[in-house]
């Protein structure tokens, strides 16, 4: 066998040159792909949920399975670093039957609940609720110092302009995703 011989030095660095070149652009795209994926994967969203057909049909209104429910203005409230909790807000609409949120959970926090706010003694209290009452061809709105959704021990901060996904469990409806955007109300 014979031995190929390079009669200019140049060109076999020039050859050199060019691998290592190939292997620079390649080492680029796969950190390009990579900070994408991650950015997708932080961004809160799953692949699956990403994917479905559900989310694409209605995470731009805001309304994913709407069915029946339409779901208005959905915000959670931002926190500062360290809090534990934070509340969530939406008008929840209901062209069909009526019936009754039983609960709420998001993998924004360990555990949603149902609270409500009333003036007690002239002091505001909150307490939990077992359930929702969402009546026929009406609107049950979930505002500050009224009904609204807590999030219980949340493990990361709410930072303005991120969204969670959060999973309405109605009685008669079953389940339906909602997407509401953190906003600072301070």
């Amino acid at each position: 066998m014979q031995k190929l011989k390079i009669t200019h030095p140049d060109s076999a660095n020039r050859i050199e040159k060019g691998i290592v070149l190939g292997w620079a652009v390649l080492v680029v795209i796969v950190i390009l792909v990579a900070a994408a994926l991650a950015r997708f994967i932080v961004g809160g969203i799953s692949a699956q949920e990403f994917a479905s057909p559900e989310f694409m049909n209605g995470a731009a209104n805001n309304k994913i399975n709407a069915d029946q429910f339409t779901f208005s203005d959905p915000w959670v409230r931002a926190t500062p670093p360290g809090t534990m909790t934070a509340a969530a807000y939406l008008s929840i609409g209901n062209t069909g039957e009526e019936d009754r949120l039983l609960y709420a959970r998001s993998d924004g926090a360990r555990r949603v609940e149902i609270h409500t706010s009333s003036e007690q003694d002239g002091m505001m209290r909150m307490s939990r609720l077992d359930t929702l009452p969402v009546p026929a061809d009406g609107v049950v709105q979930l505002t500050s110092g009224g009904h609204h959704l807590m999030f219980i021990d949340i493990p990361a901060t709410f930072v303005p302009g991120e969204s969670v996904i959060v999973t309405l469990v109605f009685e008669s409806a079953g389940a339906r995703d909602v997407l509401f955007t953190v906003r600072d109300v301070r």
